[in-house]
């Protein structure tokens, strides 16, 4: 380990009283409070599952918790790891074409910059009014990291970088990453990235299969997100019955976009593309002359819900609309609003 954790972890006081053992009350409030559709680990149980069946299982949860704080539990696999392979191609063959990533020690990374943050080795690219958490933004193996352009500030990131590496086993590809200037010269972009060993590149760029940039996404940037839905549509769409296409329609190909939908407004342009390729889906049969697309009834009375006479199809429009207020929402009641 090369990193200092008495330093780099911050002491909260006044936690005293987690010490103290776990009342059957406190446990029980806790399963009370549970989402009913949401699984608390890998073994799928739900809340809904928890609460049906506690007053079955409630005594082995006790005797859990209390083997827990007395220190007689077996919780070495806290610091396991499950292994994903995720594809790097839309049609991967060999070993070579997967990614395997895994989530551990994410808050590790997070901490020894606050460290380096708390020190004045690095800074935010924008003055800050407050001293909280320096801006990491992490999902899976994707990480961005946004600095100033500082030769000095650079290269003691890579140092943090490599020494969380170093620490936990795992190994940084700088060569697969990116360097993205924003109001630079290339020549003090191309310096920055030598630091790093990475490459130049330019927005907007794409991340989480959206694209990022200080503009509006263009249609021909958001054309992959139709191309992805277009390739998940199944080739024995004229072999399902009607139930099993709206199914499809409304479980996976609408659900596909609900990411998007809630993070841009998407071009007038998508929809219509989004909703040739639904109209497809659900409308697809076979006939003499091959594969047809027939229209029985018009969009706007598909999209209605079931009891106004439609097939409860989403408006994808509307939808996108309703996510995005979700964000006015939130900042009006200063709800996760950054400080």
């Amino acid at each position: 380990m090369r990193f200092d954790l008495s330093r780099i972890i911050r002491r909260i006081d006044g936690l005293d009283e987690l010490l103290a053992p776990f009342s059957n009350e406190e446990i029980d409030a806790v399963v009370k409070e549970m989402p009913t559709d949401r699984a608390p680990g890998p073994d799928g149980f739900n809340g809904c599952f928890l609460k049906s069946c506690w007053q079955i299982i409630k005594e082995d949860f006790y005797r859990m918790c209390q083997d827990f704080h007395g220190g007689k539990l077996d919780i070495t696999s806290i610091s396991e790891g499950y292994i994903t392979l995720i594809p790097k191609i839309s049609s991967p063959e060999t070993a070579n074409d997967y990614r395997p990533i895994t989530l551990l020690n994410c808050y590790l990374l997070q901490a020894a910059i606050n460290d380096a943050f708390a020190r004045h080795l690095i800074d935010l690219p924008l003055p800050c009014n407050h001293s909280g958490d320096f801006l990491v933004v992490q999902y899976a193996d994707d990480t961005i990291l946004v600095m100033p352009a500082c030769p000095d500030q650079s290269a003691c990131m890579e140092t943090i970088l490599e020494d969380y590496a170093a620490s936990v086993g795992l190994k940084i590809n700088f060569h697969k990453s990116t360097l993205i200037p924003i109001n630079i010269d290339r020549q003090c972009a191309i310096e920055l990235a030598r630091v790093f060993g990475c490459s130049v590149g330019s927005l907007p760029f794409t991340y989480l299969g959206l694209p990022m940039g200080t503009t509006r996404p263009t249609l021909l940037e958001l054309m992959p997100l139709v191309h992805g839905v277009e390739r998940k549509m199944s080739t024995a769409l004229s072999l399902m019955s009607s139930g099993a296409k709206l199914t499809l329609v409304n479980s996976t190909v609408t659900l596909m976009l609900i990411y998007a939908m809630c993070t841009i407004k998407l071009h007038p342009k998508v929809i219509e593309h989004l909703n040739k390729l639904r109209r497809y889906c659900l409308r697809a049969k076979n006939s003499e002359d091959g594969v047809k697309n027939n229209s029985l009834a018009a969009w706007e009375l598909v999209c209605r819900t079931k009891r106004k006479g439609g097939l409860g199809v989403i408006d994808i429009k509307t939808q996108n609309v309703a996510l995005l207020l979700k964000h006015l929402f939130k900042f009006y009641n200063r709800e996760e609003v950054p400080g």
